[in-house]
């Protein structure tokens, strides 16, 4: 990506964080936060899916 393309999104999601959350409500589990998954996201990127699959 475009380095100032980059750098524009990251403003543009930095500036607009509590609308961005919103958009994450479809995948959250009710009572759940972005935070939550953020950190569900990161445990399911370290696992050893070679091992898995």
């Amino acid at each position: 990506m475009n380095v100032e393309a980059d750098r524009i999104l990251l403003k543009y999601f930095n500036d607009n964080i509590r609308l961005v959350e919103k958009w994450f409500n479809v995948v959250l589990p009710s009572k759940k936060s972005i935070v939550n998954l953020q950190a569900d996201l990161n445990e399911l990127k370290n696992k050893n899916w070679k091992i898995i699959i």
